[in-house]
């Protein structure tokens, strides 16, 4: 992505969600880039009346960007709303599921496990998660069932160096040309979904087409990338004991 259209989806992006925001009766942060402190990619600074969020744009994916701008009003709102509820309606109606997480728990997958069965076993339809062990937080048990399913893919970034995988996303695509997405702060599990401090954004393919599409990029970018994301298989032994080690303690 070019510098001056990074610049410009960013303030697209700021303009949606103080919008977004205002709608909802919340404080919508300011936003600028990059950070005043060297060597962080995000930071808040609170002021009489406000705050201002501070994100680094340059080489990094446009979905932990959005994710870190998301988090801002999270924390400047302390907000504490459900999301499991509005993802189990968007499953009913998906052709397929894309899922960009980097914590996957499996108290998440427990608290969408019906809605997630019901797209992948009884109608068949392809869910792809893309996931991460960065800082062992995911569950071993949660990848494994997800894994099992049918109509499912997993891939894992086993990169702690360089990745930081921070956004989370879900994509819905719908043949019907009214594919939507969720962008924010929540990761695969039960608090996330529930009571934790989350705020996460819904966008459709109708009102913001660009934005739809920079997600679906970012994700088959990630897809594609054989040397970041590893495809997990449950039942190759090999796979299950790198996994293993990589979330011990």
């Amino acid at each position: 992505m070019a510098a001056n259209q990074s610049a410009l989806d960013f303030a697209n992006a700021a303009r949606i969600l103080g919008r977004e925001a205002r709608q909802r009766g919340l404080v919508p942060p300011s936003y600028r880039c990059p950070p005043r402190i060297v060597g962080v990619q995000r930071s808040l600074r609170r002021y009489r009346g406000g705050a201002v969020v501070a994100v680094q744009l340059k080489a990094r994916p446009w979905l932990a960007v959005l994710s870190d701008m998301i988090e801002g009003v999270v924390v400047v709102n302390s907000l504490t709303p459900s999301h499991a509820d509005h993802l189990r309606s968007e499953f009913e109606s998906a052709d397929r599921v894309d899922l960009l997480c980097a914590f996957v728990k499996l108290s998440g997958f427990e608290r969408l496990r019906h809605a997630i069965e019901r797209h992948c076993v009884d109608r068949g339809r392809p869910l792809r998660v893309l996931t991460t062990t960065y800082m062992g937080a995911t569950d071993f048990k949660a990848v494994e069932r997800l894994a099992r399913l049918p109509n499912t893919e997993v891939r894992i970034s086993f990169d702690e160096q360089t990745t930081r995988l921070h956004a989370k996303a879900w994509v819905f695509h719908r043949v019907s040309g009214v594919s939507t997405a969720y962008v924010g702060s929540s990761n695969l599990s039960h608090a996330a979904q529930t009571d934790g401090l989350e705020w996460n954004v819904r966008m459709t393919e109708s009102d913001q087409p660009a934005l739809i599409g920079q997600m679906q990029e970012t994700f088959e970018q990630y897809w594609a990338d054989h040397d970041l994301f590893e495809s997990f298989d449950p039942n190759n032994e090999a796979h299950r004991e790198r996994l293993s080690r990589a979330l011990s303690p």
